[in-house]
């Protein structure tokens, strides 16, 4: 079961797992576990968002005998798709790794000194960070290392990521200098605020949001002297009030946040990601992005069960492969 080194990875296939085997009146046949598992990670349902072990024509049955032979895992373990999945994914390791490391020297007190923050939320933080399957895992970890390589020296970068979906956690990265007058625990006291602020006013940014984890890192191009650190703060607000989002872009204005300059990317990879998908993110212009959700606003939805079915037909035709 080592395709499933994430929590949540492994508690969706074992419930997806016991939906299959506990129906009545369905018999359920595999050469192993590891076809069961195959044929799991190469299907995805009708939106192209969730793993499911087949998929049935619209209206149709499930049939009462269900025989999972042994080309399923042959077919996974020969996929370039697959083996492209395991180099894109070596990136995510380093998410894996950063909870490690709030784990082990987080100092929940240190943001008790300097925001309103509790510990039983920076908890909450840890938990958030370590419940994302390896996938998001692996957009995560793009995000936050290409901020660490995109910062100048000296400069300060905020990145957002959101991808519009109510109910998801919202997750911010701001990197920051320190400045040559000040001592590391100053720094890491003028960071905290700055990155309070920063989650504070992403609520403008992502109107779904409700929870917002940041993240603050050092930035890479100095040598502070203390071995580097990462802080976290984290907000859980479903309602806001019209003063309250007046008040927020009062600040956004007055700090300089998520200004004009600010860039639009998009991730353009598939968790099995095709050979046209070496890079992972491409950036957008969004006044352009606006026109076009504009002018085509009728035919998206159309343009969306298309994208769907195209999936579906291609996780089905994965998996006739013998």
């Amino acid at each position: 079961m080592q395709e499933f080194d994430t929590a949540i990875d492994f508690i969706s296939y074992l419930k997806a797992r016991e939906d299959l085997l506990g129906r009545a009146g369905t018999d359920v046949s595999a050469f192993g576990e590891e076809e069961l598992m195959a044929a799991y990670l190469r299907t995805m349902d009708e939106t192209g968002t969730r793993h499911v072990f087949f998929n049935l024509p619209p209206g149709e049955d499930q049939p009462d005998q269900i025989i999972f032979d042994g080309s399923h895992y042959r077919g996974l373990s020969t996929d370039p798709g697959y083996r492209r999945k395991k180099i894109a994914d070596q990136i995510s390791y380093e998410w894996d790794a950063l909870v490690d490391r709030f784990l082990q020297y987080g100092d929940p007190g240190l943001h008790e000194q300097y925001v309103e923050q509790t510990t039983a939320e920076t908890e909450l933080g840890l938990r958030l960070l370590a419940a994302e399957p390896r996938f998001k895992r692996r957009q995560l970890a793009q995000s936050f290392i290409g901020a660490l390589q995109r910062v100048e020296p000296g400069g300060r970068l905020g990145r957002l990521v959101y991808s519009g979906i109510a109910g998801e956690t919202v997750f911010v990265f701001v990197v920051v200098s320190k400045r040559k007058s000040e001592s590391y625990a100053e720094y890491r006291q003028y960071r905290i605020s700055i990155l309070h602020a920063y989650v504070m006013t992403a609520r403008l940014m992502a109107e779904l949001g409700t929870t917002f984890v940041g993240i603050a890192f050092d930035n890479p191009n100095e040598e502070n002297g203390a071995g580097g650190s990462e802080d976290m703060f984290v907000l859980v607000k479903e309602d806001w009030t019209e003063d309250e989002l007046r008040e927020l872009e009062r600040k956004r204005k007055e700090l300089n946040l998520w200004g004009a300059s600010m860039e639009y990317w998009r991730l353009k990879q598939d968790e099995f990601p095709a050979e046209n998908q070496a890079v992972a993110m491409q950036r957008v212009n969004i006044n352009n992005e606006k026109a076009t959700r504009s002018n085509s606003a009728p035919d998206a939805k159309a343009k969306a069960m298309k994208r769907r079915k195209k999936s579906r037909q291609k996780s089905q035709r994965a998996n006739r492969k013998k």
